[in-house]
């Protein structure tokens, strides 16, 4: 039977055999396209497979449809099915997307291979990351759960392929924990006329040393991680008259006026009479410090490069930005735990981990600290900036790779690290797992003490 296989009903193409002792087998090859790369007839399949079921489908990888599909074929005719698909059906949003329409069907995973990067005979390998699941009726069968060829016996395979109760995160607007906002960076939209290299700075500052004062370093991703040095113009709007005394600022203003004039979209035209400023500015610009975390890191490193910002700089929407926040939530961001919890939740751009606020820091789960506990973390917080100001002109890079971080910072870690774990259990845990078992546990409690008073809230 040759057919559009989202289109076709299976249960008609292979209906449910009398004799127990047939096997059907169904073989497919479903593409790997996310969103982005799915035509207008893909789109189409998509809606026809997931509307019925939900709105909120159109971020998913166009495999995620045959998921779906074999869900509806096992509900009704039995057996199992299996697809290497992207692993992104397994990270970050689209666990909330596709996996409760698959537990609502009765099913469960019966075995997953986790996250591995695909390889083939072809001269030029394509830069995917995959993941083996399957899928089945409840039951009381083993669950295997493979990585790195070594195969595990589990209780329960989870959506993000971890030993776990099938427990989603979902998107959280406010932090459960009670930590300060984290929010994006700013986002310029200026056609670059408002970033400055350093030798752009200093030559605006030689020929008008006035102009220093509309002059502030610029932190994103790679200039927090690599030590990258830029610059920008920011003008408050009180201070906008005498910038534009200064003709190098004045040029640069008139130009992001121009390129916001001619862009196609509204809203950025619209901003074309605040030529002076980002397009979108967030938080506290003129905070004592901020916290910033890069939106992506590599896998390779053991904790979350997270850099603290004091000397007024403006933070790049490439990070997200915490103003004011501690230095207790500084080193908790830093910690083993938080890492953990962010490789399991959050989505990955092929294996480097992709941070997600409403995820992997709005739904971080913590234990309610007291204040001795705070004022520890905070001390240990100040060590780790402390070391790593003692290796001068190291990049965060450089300080976090497995390969070249040094001992001293190593050992700071080390402590928060006990010391975050304690707070947790009364003792460092064994591994991963244990962390993130425990970290699902507590997840699910926290989130609904907080539904339990939304509705005491309601009523």
């Amino acid at each position: 039977f040759h057919g559009n296989a989202l289109r076709e009903n299976w249960l008609e193409v292979c209906p449910p055999a009398d004799d127990e002792e047939v096997e059907t087998y169904l073989c497919g090859n479903p593409p790997y396209l996310g969103s982005t790369y799915q035509n207008a007839e893909q789109k189409r399949d998509m809606e026809l497979v997931f509307s019925s079921f939900s709105s909120s489908y159109k971020n998913l990888d166009y495999v995620s449809a045959w998921y779906l599909k074999a869900s509806d074929f096992i509900n009704i005719a039995g057996g199992h099915a299996a697809f290497v698909a992207t692993n992104s059906l397994c990270q970050g949003d689209s666990v909330g997307l596709l996996w409760p329409l698959i537990f609502s069907r009765n099913l469960e995973i019966s075995f997953a291979h986790q996250s591995f990067p695909w390889r083939n005979l072809a001269s030029k390998n394509a830069a995917v990351f995959c993941v083996i699941v399957g899928i089945r009726q409840r039951s009381n069968a083993a669950k295997l759960l493979f990585s790195d060829q070594i195969a595990r016996r589990v209780k329960n395979i989870g959506p993000y392929l971890i030993e776990m109760p099938d427990i989603i995160v979902s998107k959280t607007r406010k932090p459960i924990q009670g930590f300060p906002t984290m929010d994006y960076g700013n986002k310029p939209t200026d056609g670059g006329n408002l970033i400055l290299t350093p030798v752009e700075h200093e030559e605006i500052v030689e020929a008008s040393p006035k102009a220093s004062k509309f002059l502030r370093r610029l932190y994103g991703s790679q200039e927090i991680v690599k030590g990258i040095e830029r610059w920008c113009v920011w003008i408050n709007d009180s201070a906008t008259d005498e910038a534009m005394q200064i003709p190098q600022i004045a040029k640069r203003v008139e130009a992001v006026r121009k390129f916001r004039e001619e862009s196609k979209a509204e809203s950025t035209r619209d901003f074309a009479k605040f030529a002076y400023r980002f397009r979108q500015v967030q938080g506290n610009c003129d905070a004592e410090h901020v916290i910033v975390i890069p939106r992506v890191t590599t896998d390779r490193r053991k904790y979350l490069p997270v850099g603290l910002v004091s000397d007024q700089g403006i933070v790049l929407d490439s990070a997200f930005a915490i103003y004011e926040g501690s230095i207790a939530v500084f080193a908790i961001l830093s910690s083993l735990m938080h890492i953990t919890w962010v490789k399991a939740v959050c989505g990955k751009l092929k294996s480097d981990y992709r941070y997600s606020n409403t995820m992997g820091y709005n739904a971080f789960p913590l234990p309610k600290l007291e204040g001795r506990q705070l004022s520890e973390l905070e001390n240990i917080g100040w060590q780790i900036l402390q070391e790593r100001e003692s290796h001068a002109g190291a990049s965060l890079a450089w300080l976090y790779d497995p390969k070249t971080m040094p001992n001293g910072l190593k050992e700071c870690h080390g402590l928060l690290d006990d010391t975050l774990e304690k707070i947790y259990i009364g003792r460092p845990f064994k591994d991963d797992t244990e962390r993130l078992e425990h970290l699902f546990k507590m997840y699910a409690e926290m989130t609904a003490k907080n539904d339990k008073k939304k509705v005491r809230a309601n009523a």
